[in-house]
């Protein structure tokens, strides 16, 4: 299954102090034992305001 990860999920897990992000990290663990996740183009450019650049961004992605 290919689960695509909304940018709120991806937000909990990045700024500091989110209400839900116990709840976040479990629901895109258990996303990923099931299959792959995908971010699509618009939540890239969403998360990508958080960021200094895109490789700081990937980065991000990656170890999430």
């Amino acid at each position: 299954m290919i689960t695509a990860v909304d940018t709120n999920v991806l937000l909990d897990i990045l700024l500091p102090g989110a209400p839900n992000l116990s709840a976040s990290k479990k629901l895109l663990d258990e996303a990923l034992q099931q299959g792959a996740l995908v971010v699509n183009e618009v939540v890239y450019a969403e998360l990508a305001s958080q960021f200094p650049d895109g490789a700081f961004l990937e980065k991000f992605l990656g170890d999430t």
